[in-house]
């Protein structure tokens, strides 16, 4: 009889234990994000507009994944992008995003927070009839974080370019990101325009002006920059801009540009980073606030903690 009831009770602990385990991947289940397909054939839609115009209500746990096959896509009109949807290609060289809006001043993207923009290209031209100045913009209500992306703009004689900008209110994160931002003549050409906080590691940024800050912070990890950096108006005492392990290279000596008409530098502080000049010459111009450390140029000579060739 005790044999019996042990038996009945292991087996109603196993029956719990089972229902339990069920449950819990029901409810993971759950939390799996909603796939739609984008491709040239045998996809859900043939473009991403469609696609994405095609949520209706997405939340934290229903998530929406909208997965780009290989190829070339036309984008005609401005992406919105929703919370808590994020899109994907195949590869920064296999999915094609080609910017065609055609508008003045009309971004590519509008970003929104809790999404991710990921493994794709985006690449656009600007010229006279398509004015579209900007690949990605976020706004104060939220940011798009970008992963394993290329944006490349060419601009003709006249247009200023801008990859990425962001609003005050909106922080970000770029991983593994390419941007190269070319104009013929004329005009400023600049890869990311913040007016918040952004995070970058692994990345290489290609541009005349290749980080234009303003009263805000940010981090670059491991990153090549090529252009200048330039910064605006910021508080000392609650801002700054910090690089590590970076490469920071420009076609003159002009490495940073500072302005502090309003209230003070932003401070920047360079850690175990390396500065490619024509002579090797790092140079800061405004009221420039620049610490390195355990820093150097390309030619091995050690930089003290102004940034200065040790001689």
């Amino acid at each position: 009889m005790f044999k019996l009831e042990k038996r009945r009770l292991l087996s109603l602990l196993a029956l719990f234990a089972l229902s339990t385990h069920s449950y819990a991947a029901i409810a993971g289940m759950q939390n799996q994000e909603n796939t739609i397909t984008v491709a040239r054939s045998g996809g859900d839609f043939t473009s991403l507009e469609e696609a994405i115009n095609s949520i209706g209500k997405a939340g934290e746990r229903n998530r929406y994944l909208i997965l780009i096959g290989p190829g070339s896509f036309k984008i005609l009109e401005p992406i919105e992008m929703k919370r808590w949807v994020s899109i994907s290609g195949r590869g920064k060289n296999v999915t094609r995003l080609q910017g065609a809006t055609g508008d003045d001043n009309r971004p590519l993207f509008h970003g929104s927070r809790d999404s991710n923009i990921s493994n794709l290209e985006i690449k656009m031209g600007m010229n006279s009839t398509n004015r579209s100045n900007t690949a990605i913009r976020n706004f104060s209500n939220g940011c798009s974080d970008l992963q394993n992306v290329a944006i490349t703009i060419k601009a003709s004689s006249g247009i200023s370019p801008t990859a990425l900008s962001s609003d005050s209110g909106c922080s970000f994160v770029l991983d593994n990101v390419d941007i190269s931002v070319n104009r013929s003549r004329g005009g400023r050409a600049v890869a990311i325009a913040s007016l918040d906080s952004f995070n970058m590691r692994n990345s290489r940024v290609t541009a005349n002006i290749a980080i234009a800050a303003e009263d805000n912070s940010f981090t670059v990890n491991a990153s090549r920059i090529s252009g200048l950096i330039e910064t605006y108006d910021a508080d000392p005492s609650n801002t700054s801009g910090k690089f590590y392990d970076s490469i920071l290279q420009s076609a003159n000596e002009l490495v940073v540009a500072q302005s502090t008409q309003i209230e003070g530098p932003l401070p920047l502080f360079f850690t175990r980073c390396s500065f490619i000049t024509p002579n090797g010459l790092p140079e800061f111009a405004g009221n420039s606030d620049v610490s390195c450390t355990l820093s150097d140029n390309d030619r091995g000579s050690a930089l003290n903690s102004n940034c200065a060739v040790t001689r």
